[in-house]
This record gives C-alpha cells, sequence and structure tokens, in this order.
C-alpha cells in the first residue's frame, strides 16, 4: 500500500511543467519531434540490419527450392508439371515481394510500414495455392521461406511499435492544429461576417413573410374574396343537390334492372332499355321525348299479363314503382336538374372570372418559398456558428494543453 502512495507522489513530481508563449508552441513541438525521430531513427537502423538479414536467408531458400528436385521419381508426369508450374509462380512472387521492402525508397517510415501490410497481404493471397501444393513436396523449404518472412514482418511490427509508443502520429496531428492557429483568427473573422450577412438575410426573409402574410389577410378580410367563397359555397351546395337527385333516379330505377332484362325484347326498344340499366340518370336526361315512359307500361302490361315471369312479390313491387313514374314526375325531374346545371354554370363563369384566389394562391406560393428559404438560411447559419464556436482559440489551446499532458507527459503554461 506505501509503495503504491509513494508512486503516485512519484509520477506527479516527474510531470515536467513549462511555460510558452503561443508563438513558441511550434519550435517547441518541432525540437521534441526531431529528438523522438532521432531515437526512433537509431533503433530502425537495427532493425533493418536484422530485416536485411531475413531478406537474404529468404533469397537463399529460393534458390535451395529452385533448385530442388523430387525424391518419388514415380509421381504422374501432370503432377510433376503442376509442381513445377507453382514453383516458378510461388519463387517468382516472393522475389517480386522481397525487392519491394527497402525502407531508404519511402519518404516516411509510415509509407513503408503502409506499403509492406498491403504487400503482405497480396503475397498470401497470390501464393496461397502454390504454398498449397510446395509444400507437399518441399515442405521444409517452404517451412523455412514462410518462417523467414514471418520474421521480416516481425521487423516491421517493431518498426510500427516504435511509432505507436513515441505517438509519432498523435505529434503530427498536434502540430497541424498548432500551425492552424495563425490562420483561424483570420478564419474565425470571415466567417463571423458570413454569419452576420445570413442573420441580415433571415430578418429581411421575416420581414418579407410578415408583409406576405398581412396581405393575405387583407385579401381574406375583403368583399372581393368573400364573394368567391359565396360562390364557392353555392357551387358545392348546388354539386350536393345533383348527386341527391342522381341517387335518387338511380334508386328509383334499380328496382326495374330484372324487369329490364326480361323484357328488355318485348319492349321494342333494346337500345333504351340498356341505357337506363347502365346509368339511368344520364339515360333520362338525353331522352327527351320520355320514351322509357311506354317501354315502362309495356313492361308493366306484360307483367300483369304473365305474372310466372317474376315473383308475386317482385311482380307487385315493379308494377307499384311504374305506376308511380308519371310523365310530370319525368319532366319535373329534368326541369329541376337542368335549371341547378344552370345554376352551376353561371357559378362557374363568375369563380372563373374572378382573379381573387390567383392573387390569393400567387402570395401563398411566395410565402410558402420564403419559408423554404428561411429554413435553408437558419440551418447555414447554425452550422457557421458550430464551426466557429468549434475552431474559437480558447478551446483550441485547451485542447493543445490537454495533448501536451497526453503525448508529452508535460504540464504546459501558455503565457
Amino acid at each position: 500500500m506505501l509503495k503504491f502512495i509513494k508512486s503516485l507522489f512519484k509520477s506527479e513530481e516527474e510531470i515536467q511543467e513549462i511555460e510558452l508563449k503561443e508563438n513558441e508552441l511550434l519550435p517547441w513541438i518541432i525540437e521534441k519531434e526531431n529528438k523522438i525521430t532521432k531515437v526512433i531513427s537509431d533503433k530502425i537502423v537495427v532493425i533493418t540490419k536484422e530485416l536485411n538479414q531475413n531478406i537474404e536467408l529468404i533469397k537463399n531458400h529460393l534458390d535451395e527450392l529452385n533448385g530442388e528436385q523430387l525424391r518419388n521419381k514415380k509421381i504422374p508426369v501432370r503432377a510433376e508439371q503442376m509442381m513445377k508450374g507453382n514453383k516458378l509462380i510461388f519463387i517468382r512472387n516472393t522475389e517480386q515481394f522481397l525487392d519491394l521492402i527497402d525502407i531508404e525508397t519511402y519518404d516516411t517510415h509510415k509509407q513503408f510500414i503502409d506499403a509492406f501490410e498491403s504487400s503482405l497481404a497480396n503475397l498470401s493471397k497470390i501464393n496461397k495455392k502454390s504454398n498449397f501444393i510446395l509444400n507437399e513436396f518441399f515442405s521444409d523449404n517452404i517451412y523455412k521461406i514462410n518462417s523467414d518472412i514471418k520474421g521480416i514482418e516481425s521487423k516491421v511490427n517493431q518498426i510500427k511499435k516504435l511509432y505507436k509508443e513515441k505517438k509519432v502520429d498523435k505529434i503530427l496531428e498536434l502540430k497541424i492544429i498548432v500551425g492552424s492557429l495563425e490562420n483561424m483568427n483570420e478564419t474565425i473573422d470571415k466567417q463571423n461576417e458570413n454569419s452576420e450577412n445570413l442573420r441580415k438575410k433571415i430578418a429581411e426573409a421575416k420581414l418579407r413573410k410578415e408583409k406576405i402574410i398581412n396581405k393575405l389577410l387583407d385579401i381574406k378580410k375583403s368583399d372581393n374574396y368573400k364573394f368567391f367563397k359565396e360562390l364557392i359555397t353555392t357551387k358545392d351546395e348546388i354539386k350536393k343537390e345533383l348527386k341527391i337527385i342522381e341517387d335518387q333516379i338511380i334508386q328509383k330505377f334499380s328496382i326495374f334492372e330484372t324487369a329490364f332484362k326480361k323484357y328488355s325484347r318485348i319492349a321494342y326498344n333494346d337500345k333504351l332499355v340498356n341505357l337506363y340499366l347502365e346509368d339511368p340518370f344520364k339515360a333520362l336526361l338525353h331522352d327527351e321525348s320520355f320514351g322509357i315512359l311506354n317501354t315502362l307500361q309495356k313492361i308493366k302490361k306484360n307483367i300483369e299479363e304473365n305474372k310466372k315471369e317474376l315473383k308475386e312479390k317482385k311482380a307487385t313491387k315493379t308494377i307499384d314503382a311504374i305506376t308511380g313514374i308519371s310523365l310530370d314526375f319525368l319532366k319535373n325531374f329534368v326541369k329541376d336538374v337542368n335549371q341547378l346545371k344552370r345554376d352551376k354554370k353561371i357559378k362557374d363563369e363568375k369563380i372563373s372570372k374572378n382573379t381573387i384566389m390567383q392573387d390569393y394562391n400567387e402570395f401563398e406560393y411566395k410565402l410558402n418559398h420564403i419559408k423554404s428559404n428561411l429554413i435553408n438560411l437558419k440551418a447555414e447559419k447554425d452550422h457557421i456558428e458550430k464551426d466557429i464556436d468549434g475552431k474559437k482559440p480558447e478551446k483550441i489551446l485547451k485542447n493543445i494543453i490537454r495533448n501536451f499532458d497526453l503525448i508529452f507527459k508535460v504540464k504546459l503554461n501558455l503565457i
């Protein structure tokens, strides 16, 4: 327990505390980076020597494999040909892989590590089949080659581990953050200007929106608009009345459906009967001579003379319905419908000549356009302000202080 407490105090004592000005941050980081790079480079020199040794061993093993002959001379010719073909493929692929392992040809060690990992994954893929086949004939040679390739992979992983332990990537990111401070104020000023311009556009759009809303309210209060609405209401009422009459006629003539079908030939007017079967309302409006009355009387007479064609209840109901339809009834019906249609036509003409709704719809379209534009402007303004908030120097400096602690184990005090 005492050792643990001491270790805590020891850790606190080891934390270095430094004071730097904002313009001293980048030089300090670069100096630290150079020292770390020197340490890494010295270690990589040793690792590279070992790595090159592995490469030479593999090349020797490949030469040995190339010179190996089959011990079993009795294998089929086809199997021998397959073995030779796969041997050539395996050797060629592996040699090409080794040619890529040259640290000096890469600008950074990270580029070398990425290229190696990609090449190794590709080698495993393209050598999979030949590796399997050759393992049946030359297992010792294949084992040595694969073991030394794993040795190279291990050396590369050592380099990778060095960079990770020394937080080289984090240092590079920190350099970028510190470097961005110089242009940050200029960027924020520009974004603040953009935000202010958007604020003005939003205010202007809101004013236009209010004006249009007031204009729409004025239109709704106008006598012309009220008159237009009354026309629409009256027209809708006429349409309802027409529908009620249409339903009544359809219901009245539906009683005759069975009789029409049975006695259409006897009535000597199949065409007229079929029109009433399809649409009695429409048929009646076009039946100017009311020929359906004569047809109905013939059907009535036929039912009375031959009641077996219809059931008694149905026959009685049909006769009663025919009796209830007179010429005056039909004339009044047509007269009422035609009057309603004339009234509707007058309303339609007045509605089409009235421009108030055209004005209203035009302002409503403008209002919807402004509302949509306001949504986009607000979203753009919010995005810019969020970006500005993330770029505030005080937040970036806090991030830098935190990274100094995480990367260098240093407590940074900005002065």
